[in-house]
């Protein structure tokens, strides 16, 4: 019974140091992959971060519209003696300049015609902010103005052969 202790110690000693290699190597792709994962998820937040800045300021400057658009109502209307037609003709006069457009829609069961006060905000290179108000008498709707619409859009179409960088190269 003779056996070679040599042999064994050392096929054992080789073994174990390539598993020690393999998992190092297996820790090391893994830690690549985290920060690679890490610093795209912070890119995205980012830029998801300044775009709803950018739509809240354009919120807050709309909502700064519909309150001078609210007090401007009441002053026509009041300067209109309660008269609807000389009330929306006395509207035009005070719209008819700057970025707010008027148009004129059908609204009611009458179908009458009634004016729509909108307004646009920027929100970036390609993307607006569009307020709509419709414009009420008073004494038959009790307000000065019911929204509309008040969405974000595209301005620009999309341009569907764009690239995409799938693997950005880390530059420091």
């Amino acid at each position: 019974m003779n056996f070679k202790k040599g042999q064994d110690s050392f096929v054992n000693i080789g073994s174990a140091s390539l598993l020690v290699v393999f998992l190092v190597l297996c820790f090391l792709s893994f830690a690549s992959l985290s920060l690679s994962s890490a610093m795209n998820d912070y890119s995205f937040a980012s830029r998801m971060a300044g775009k709803v800045s950018e739509y809240y300021e354009a919120s807050n400057q709309a909502e700064d519209f519909t309150a001078s658009m609210d007090a401007m109502l009441e002053y026509v209307y009041a300067g209109a003696n309660a008269q609807e037609d000389a009330y929306y003709m006395a509207l035009e006069a005070y719209i008819g300049q700057g970025d707010v457009g008027i148009r004129y829609i059908p609204y009611g069961e009458s179908g009458a015609e009634r004016p729509v006060i909108s307004y646009e905000v920027s929100l970036g290179e390609s993307e607006a902010l569009l307020v709509e108000l419709l414009v009420c008498t008073p004494e038959k709707d009790g307000c000065y103005y019911k929204i509309l619409t008040w969405k974000k859009y595209r301005t620009e179409e999309w341009d569907a052969d764009q690239t995409l960088d799938l693997m950005p190269v880390i530059q420091e």
